[in-house]
């Protein structure tokens, strides 16, 4: 594990920022995300990507993936099919999210432990780049 991944996963050690699902904090916030992303989805500036069968998304600094997953739950909701992307440091934080997927979605998500700032070196195609912040 790099020190970059190391230095997150102890800053989400001490933050005890609520993105385990299988908590009642995890689960509020992802329910919490479902909303939101509902506003996104319907909203008339996504309107030409719905247009497409398959939609991909890729979720920058995914963590456990829940921003990524309650958008990906929305446009499939929308009779989409989904392509789901997480890139993160944090290699637990990407088995979680692909399971997480797994057995919200049903799919097969894909992930890419990577910093963010390199990004661009995956020349990764996506409709949708979803990043969400800490607050």
């Amino acid at each position: 594990m790099s020190s970059n991944a190391e230095s997150l996963e102890r800053m989400y050690e001490l933050f005890r920022w609520p993105e385990d699902i299988r908590k009642s904090s995890g689960r509020k916030r992802y329910e919490e995300s479902l909303k939101d992303l509902a506003v996104i989805a319907a909203h008339d500036w996504i309107k030409e990507v719905l247009e497409r069968e398959r939609v991909r998304i890729v979720d920058i600094c995914s963590g456990t993936g829940i921003g990524g997953i309650a958008l990906a739950k929305r446009i499939a909701e929308l009779g989409k099919e989904v392509e789901l992307t997480f890139v993160d440091l944090r290699t637990e934080a990407l088995r979680k999210a692909a399971e997480f997927s797994k057995a919200e979605l049903g799919l097969e998500a894909r992930t890419v432990d990577m910093d963010a700032r390199k990004l661009y070196e995956l020349e990764l195609e996506a409709d949708i780049a979803l990043l969400l912040s800490l607050f």
